[in-house]
């Protein structure tokens, strides 16, 4: 009798061992990986969020699980993945200053074990990029108007500060243009460099990119400037390394650039905007915020914060820009968004209302399908897709 007790016992010890926490984040085996897509996603922290969260996407229904808590981190805003290792980094909005800060990912739970932190090279960051090698990180610090890089060491954490610039300039708008304001930088496909949308400054700088030794320089010319008033936020480059898009946070709008990556030279070719109202009757809440280009480079899109919708283009033969449609993101403020890598899914993170939205993306028209909602993930700021 002692003895069946025992092996009674035994087995629902094992049963509590597998069954997970209702906190714990679902395991990569937990279903095919046909049937799951895996999505980070970075938010401000607040009473509804407490750091960086994964998601699950069903790639057959579209439909969103509940975002699971992976590691507690103030003000983790921004993310960017390691392009062939399981590193994610992110910058960390603290008062007085910012971080850059590294993470390595298990390859079962996909959870995250905090590498390292480093200062972010200026005051309030709000952009983290990879160079298409993985051995160098590049910030956007907005408040300073300061961009920098670092190394990335063997074991995936942080190096100190290798490079940085400081932008200079204004903007005919007083109250948001009083001085430079970087906003993002991204390396472009050849890896050879990287560009930064400042938003006071209306200018998109252009910076030679050395990976080995993780610095940037000046380029030449060392800045494209784009019309007084647009306050360049983000840039997307197409799948051609040819051509690039930039959204314009003031002047709701979206750029169109040619780009020739043996001289490091952009050149505008079209503006057009991202909302169907004129810019005498955009209130103080409609502000375009992120753009990405599709896979198969035959589609933008745009977000506009205010109208909160998901502005759709196609790319004409010529790379300039046609609109073809909008939908709402079915929540308030949609900060960012991201696109799977299969091109079949795209999930905005609405910032103001405490949710995420999920489409499909029908891949013959570029439009958007609403599949998921979720509510109640506090201040979500960015979505990074896993690879």
């Amino acid at each position: 009798m002692k003895r069946l007790l025992t092996l009674v016992l035994r087995a629902v010890a094992a049963l509590c061992v597998l069954v997970p926490f209702a906190n714990t984040p679902a395991r990569a085996n937990d279903a095919p990986m046909s049937e799951a897509i895996w999505f980070y996603l970075g938010t401000y922290t607040g009473p509804k969020s407490k750091g960086i969260y994964l998601v699950r996407l069903d790639s057959a229904t579209g439909k969103l699980d509940q975002p699971a808590l992976v590691i507690e981190e103030k003000n983790a805003s921004f993310l960017a993945l390691h392009p062939t290792r399981p590193f994610l980094y992110a910058v960390c909005e603290l008062q007085g200053g910012g971080s850059v800060v590294a993470y390595e990912i298990d390859s079962v739970s996909r959870t995250l074990k905090r590498l390292n932190s480093q200062p972010s090279g200026g005051n309030g960051p709000c952009f983290v990029s990879v160079d298409g090698t993985g051995r160098c990180v590049m910030t956007a610090n907005y408040s300073s108007a300061e961009v920098a890089s670092f190394c990335i060491k063997g074991d995936g954490s942080v190096g100190e500060k290798v490079s940085g610039d400081k932008h200079e300039g204004t903007g005919p708008i007083a109250s948001r243009q009083q001085h430079a304001f970087a906003h993002s930088i991204l390396p472009d496909p050849s890896n050879r460099y990287a560009i930064s949308c400042d938003l006071g400054a209306d200018s998109l700088y252009v910076y030679k990119l050395n990976p080995q030794a993780g610095t940037l320089t000046a380029g030449d010319p060392p800045f494209h400037k784009l019309s007084p008033g647009d306050g360049p936020r983000h840039i997307a480059f197409s799948p051609d390394g040819d051509h690039a898009y930039v959204v314009n946070e003031l002047g709701n709008s979206v750029t169109a650039l040619a780009w020739d990556s043996d001289l490091g030279q952009l050149k505008t070719l079209q503006t057009l905007p991202t909302m169907e109202k004129t810019p005498e009757t955009y209130t103080e809440e409609e502000k375009a915020a992120e753009i990405l280009v599709h896979p198969t480079g035959k589609y933008v899109y745009a977000s506009n914060r205010g109208e909160d919708t998901i502005v759709i283009y196609g790319v004409q033969p010529d790379h300039t820009l046609k609109t073809l449609g909008r939908i709402s993101t079915d929540g308030k403020g949609p900060r960012s968004f991201g696109i799977d890598p299969t091109g079949r899914f795209l999930v905005a993170a609405n910032e103001r209302s405490d949710s995420l939205t999920a489409y499909s993306i029908d891949i013959d028209t570029g439009l958007l399908k609403t599949t998921s909602h979720h509510h109640g993930i506090g201040r979500p700021v960015c979505v990074r897709f896993c690879k």
